[in-house]
């Protein structure tokens, strides 16, 4: 079987095992729903330096002879540009981490966005909401990832690698 698409069915696989390993407990689900409630919906509007962040993000996929990694890595690199945690939930938790489920469309648009691993910081929790709200558009999917887009593409955020970032590593 092609290498990449062995990748391709693990990650498709193993997703929903780490998607769902809670990182902050909610004492019952009131808790967790109130959380997720509390988050507002992020409308989505053109930005110019968003567009051009996501065509270099496309450009950089569709090099990668259009490999899952690649793809999901542009995809994170693409949220990952805008994501302006706040300061002091890094100094707060330096290893805190947020990640959310996004459904891509074919031609690149978010269809859905679900919240994965969430920190327990709501600040932090909704950078990273505000970030995917801000990619106008995600790369157009390579053909033969588009059905893994639409199933989701985690988007992990790191508070390690926004230090990093600050520090200009």
């Amino acid at each position: 079987m092609h290498r990449a698409r062995l990748l391709a069915l693990l990650t498709v696989a193993l997703a929903p095992l780490l998607l769902w390993a809670p990182v902050a407990k909610a004492d019952d689900a009131a808790d967790l729903d109130k959380l997720l409630n509390g988050i507002p919906e992020v409308k989505n509007g053109p930005d110019p330096a968003a567009e051009a962040r996501a065509a270099e993000a496309e450009r950089l996929a569709q090099e990668e002879l259009g490999s899952l990694p690649a793809y999901i890595k542009a995809c994170r690199r693409a949220v990952f540009d805008l994501w302006q945690p706040p300061a002091k939930s890094l100094k707060k938790a330096p290893k805190a981490k947020t990640s959310f489920l996004v459904s891509i469309g074919d031609d690149g648009s978010i269809l859905s966005v679900r919240a994965g691993e969430l920190s327990g910081d709501k600040k932090f929790d909704q950078s990273g909401l505000d970030a995917i709200g801000q990619v106008t558009k995600f790369p157009v999917p390579p053909p033969g990832i588009s059905i893994e887009a639409e199933r989701g593409i985690l988007i992990e955020l790191p508070a390690k690698a926004a230090l990093a970032r600050a520090a200009g590593q």
